[in-house]
């Protein structure tokens, strides 16, 4: 799995991966103003501005590495075994989680059951 993530890693220090951002940030932003709630939770890299646009008022980061923390919001956690309570997040972003993790449908239902029930996964 680490070298999944690493690999994600590089790619989007590159050029193509600067590119790629930016618009990614640019599309996000606009996309979502209408998610609501307390808590959305990106589970993945930690790459800034996915959660910012969100209008909600606690924002999280679950990654799988201590190395990349920096931020107020982020947890280090195995995200195989998301540490979510059931019903209790509003917004969840998979950012290349789906592909880096060992069990995806596993990862999937972790998320839904911590979604509240007009939550959204993006």
């Amino acid at each position: 799995m680490q070298a999944k993530w690493q690999q994600i890693d590089d790619w989007y220090h590159g050029a193509m991966g600067h590119a790629f951002w930016s618009v990614l940030q640019h599309n996000f932003a606009g996309r979502f103003t209408d998610a609501s709630g307390n808590f959305a939770v990106q589970v993945g890299p930690p790459y800034a501005g996915l959660l910012t646009s969100l209008p909600v008022k606690y924002k999280i980061l679950i990654d799988h590495s201590v190395q990349r923390l920096g931020s107020d919001y982020q947890v280090v956690a195995d995200v195989n075994a998301l540490p979510l309570q059931n019903n209790s997040v509003d917004v969840i972003v998979l950012a290349h989680a789906l592909e880096c993790v060992d069990h995806r449908f596993a990862l999937l239902k972790n998320c839904w059951e911590a979604l509240v029930p007009e939550g959204l996964l993006i």
